[in-house]
Parts: C-alpha cells; structure tokens; sequence
C-alpha cells in the first residue's frame, strides 16, 4: 500500500474513534478533542512531509521498467580481415539494436540483412572467409562468486575435414579483457572461469568465426553462450541477463 494510503487510512480510523465515543464526553470534553484532533492534522501534515506527499495529490508514478533482457547493440561484418585487430576498422555489414536469442547463427540474415536468395554472394567463403559479431550490453549478475562462461559453437562441417570453420571469443567486462577462447574448430563446449562482482557491468563480447578460404561458409555457424554458477547443473542463457547498455 501506498504512503498517502496508509496516511488516509489512519486518519480516517482516528475520526471514527472520535465519533464512536458517548456523547457525554462528546458534551463535556468537547476543547480537549478539538485538541487532539489538532495534534492528530499537524501530526498528518509532518508524515506527509517525510513521504514527499501533499493533500490530494495522485499517487507517485511507478518507476521506469528496466530495457527489455536480451537486448543488446551489435555489429556484424563479413569480409576477410578481422575488424578487432585490423586498422583501419574495416565497413561493417550491420549495426543496431538487436534481441539476442538464446541460441543464434552468424549469418547475414539473422542480424537483418537481406538475402539475394540460393546463390548469394555473402554465403562465398573464398570472398567472405571471416563473420565477425561484437555484443554491447549491460550484464546483471545476481549475486558474487565464482562463474564459467560456456561457449558451445556449432561451425559446418565438411566431409574429409579440411575446410573446418574456427571460432574465437573474447569478453570485457568495464573496459577490462576478463576471458578468451582460441579459435578452435571443435563441436564440443568450452569454458573459461571468471570471477563476477553482484550488479551490472558494461559487457562487450566479440566473436570471430573464421574459414580456410573454401568449404563451409563461417555464416553458417550456430552459436550458444551460457554463465554457469559454481552450483549450477546447467549454464544460464547469456541473453537472459543482458539489458541494452547505458550511455558512457
């Protein structure tokens, strides 16, 4: 219940004690319940103050509700030359804000780029051997302690192997580099430890999906990240505790 409800509410308790009394002492301490009821306004008036309400004012807005989870900026290239290493930064494909899914594929499409259909040119992984994504976001963590971050990338497969498709990820946690995966071409899951303080924090997440040159197009790369609590049978969603990030 609100403040200026509960305020109303003792009031008005008050003012039914007073009436509910024999009219004897109605007639006989009439100053003296004038009095009380004076102390009672100045003792309303004072309560009011604290809380910041006046007298027939309406009830305090409710605060803003926090950005949607899982929304995120992002940027999206593809190309040949890794844009987290390579100056200049080369033009990026897509940038904006963006759901992210639980579970999502590094392909032009997902982030909004229209497709020319079966033949088109961006699936070409002698043109565009390299996908590259970046995440900003707000990442809330409950509580403190010691976490994994699980990566578990699907990249195609081609039959004899030759032209597997590596994947790499990097994680800043306030500007600072916490955790980082080696490009590995491995369907299996992996993890890195980190050490999370309770609260938000500005995250930056990037991701690099690398072809050989021919085989597989890296477009075609499934990913899934996850945070796993030391107790956790099961990591979380990543996109379950990310909200779009705040102005720097």
């Amino acid at each position: 219940m609100r403040a200026p409800a509960r305020l109303a509410r003792v009031a008005l308790v008050a003012l039914l004690a007073v009436l509910t009394l024999p009219g004897s002492v109605l007639a006989h301490e009439d100053a003296a319940l004038r009095q009380a009821l004076q102390r009672l306004e100045a003792r309303v008036q004072l309560l009011e103050a604290r809380v910041g309400a006046t007298p027939g004012s309406a009830p305090a807005e409710p605060a803003p509700a926090r950005a949607a989870r899982g929304e995120v900026a992002v940027r999206y290239w593809l190309g040949r030359d890794d844009p987290f290493t390579t100056e200049p930064t080369p033009p990026v494909l897509r940038q904006g804000r963006h759901t992210l899914a639980a579970q999502f594929e590094l392909s032009p499409a997902h982030f909004g780029h229209q497709s020319s259909g079966v033949f088109d040119p961006l699936q070409d992984s002698s043109s565009y051997p390299l996908a590259a994504l970046a995440i900003d976001a707000q990442l809330h963590v409950a509580a403190s302690g010691d976490y994994q971050l699980v990566l578990h990338a699907t990249p195609p497969r081609e039959v004899g192997g030759a032209g597997q498709v590596s994947v790499a990820l990097a994680l800043w946690l306030d500007g600072v580099e916490v955790a980082r995966l080696a490009p590995s071409s491995g369907l299996a899951p992996r993890s890195v430890p980190l050490q999370l303080s309770a609260g938000s924090s500005r995250l930056r997440l990037t991701l690099v999906a690398r072809s050989p040159g021919f085989g597989p197009s890296p477009t075609q790369t499934r990913i899934e990240i996850g945070l796993r609590g030391v107790d956790a049978l099961t990591p979380t969603p990543l996109a379950q505790l990310l909200s779009y990030p705040l102005p720097e």
